[in-house]
């Protein structure tokens, strides 16, 4: 069997993740990486620099761009996982060019977007995962399980709260341009709660 060669979009901390999930996998392989660059040309140099290190070290191909890593006819998938407001246009240019993909999220901060990606998957034949790796815990799916079964009776309201720790790169990267935080604060740093609570609960009915 042909292992599937994937590309992935970004080198952020999440890169990581993938790679060693990817590396466990005797049917796929991450060969190769590129990285959306944003901030002043300082920033975008030394982000260069990174990226061709990590995937020297990786032993994987550095893509000078996501336009030669999305029409190389030796990557067969793609991991998106740059910054939020650039997942639609590359998961329609993925999609033209015949490679499935695993977005991060939110897979988009629009739902007319969320239609209009649906549309070009159906039509071109290519599969599109969210990475929404919350709802594969163990703990969520037993707690679906517990709802589904009835065992609390009918669940009439729900909240959710979340506190961890970020790194100051984290806290003060691109969600501080305020041009480039297209979701909002829900969608672009909610997004665990979000998916999570329409896993567990479904979709809130807007009329009774």
């Amino acid at each position: 069997m042909k292992k599937l060669r994937i590309g992935m979009v970004g080198m952020g901390f999440i890169a990581d993740w993938h790679w060693k999930g990817f590396s466990q996998n005797p049917d796929a392989a991450i060969t190769g990486m590129c990285h959306l660059f944003f901030g002043n040309e300082i920033q975008k140099a030394e982000e260069t620099e990174l990226l061709k290190k990590r995937c020297t070290e990786l032993g994987i191909k550095a893509y000078e761009s996501f336009e030669s890593m999305v029409a190389d006819p030796e990557i067969d998938a793609l991991i998106i996982g740059s910054i939020n407001p650039y997942h639609y246009l590359q998961i329609k240019v993925a999609i033209k060019n015949g490679k499935h993909i695993m977005v991060e999220k939110p897979v988009v901060t629009d739902f007319e977007q969320l239609d209009k990606i649906r549309k070009l998957s159906e039509e071109k034949g290519i599969k599109i995962f969210p990475a929404h790796n919350f709802v594969y815990r163990e703990a969520v799916r037993n707690a679906k399980e517990i709802i589904e079964a009835g065992k609390l009776g009918q669940i009439i309201h729900s909240s959710f709260v979340v506190t961890h720790t970020i790194s100051e790169a984290h806290s003060k990267g691109w969600r501080g341009i305020k041009a480039l935080g297209t979701g909002g604060t829900l969608i672009d740093s909610g997004h665990h709660l979000v998916y999570q609570a329409l896993y567990l609960l479904g979709a809130c009915r807007t009329s009774f």
